[in-house]
């Protein structure tokens, strides 16, 4: 199925994850079943902005809920789960996050590191699989752009209690399922 980006806090609301998720929610939030698009907000003209190269891989998702968060969230802390070669953390690093960067290849993080990273930026890469990485305290954003679907089966449940318990209140997890 296609894959769609929204922010899984604000679709079905953190008092019914993960303790009460239905069936149906797993199934909405795994790509079974209906989602309602985003609605268009300034995360989109900034994608549309990107050159080209970053535009095709840079989400709606994260866009949305670092706008969210505003100005006042530079230096805030996000862990990025399953980063790749960083197409998400570059922007959170350009907007002031710190940001932990996790991937279970070596590779994927060495090619993040050579990336041309904003200045100032203040990036720990951290070599893990997603479903056993530490979640730190005080992070606000959870990123998991694409990555979240390959979590073993059996530690799913646990991780997103594990991202559920470190969010604090006005915490944000964005993603995509597919």
């Amino acid at each position: 199925p296609k894959a769609r980006a929204y922010s899984i806090s604000e679709q079905l609301g953190w008092d019914e994850l993960p303790a009460n998720l239905s069936e149906q929610a797993l199934s909405e939030l795994t790509g079974g079943g209906a989602a309602t698009p985003p609605p268009p907000s300034t995360a989109q003209a900034t994608a549309a902005s990107l050159p080209h190269g970053d535009q095709r891989k840079l989400e709606v998702a994260l866009l949305m809920a670092l706008d969210r968060f505003g100005a006042d969230a530079r230096g805030s802390l996000a862990v990025d789960l399953g980063c790749g070669d960083g197409r998400d953390v570059i922007e959170m690093l350009r907007r002031g996050w710190r940001v932990v960067a996790v991937d279970n290849e070596p590779e994927a993080l060495r090619q993040l590191q050579a990336r041309d990273l904003p200045q100032d930026h203040e990036l720990s890469p951290l070599l893990a699989r997603l479903e056993e990485v530490p979640l730190p305290l005080g992070v606000r954003l959870v990123n998991s752009s694409f990555a979240m679907p390959l979590c073993e089966p059996d530690a799913f449940r646990r991780l997103w209690q594990r991202i559920h318990e470190a969010l604090p209140e006005g915490g944000r997890f964005s993603g995509q399922w597919y």
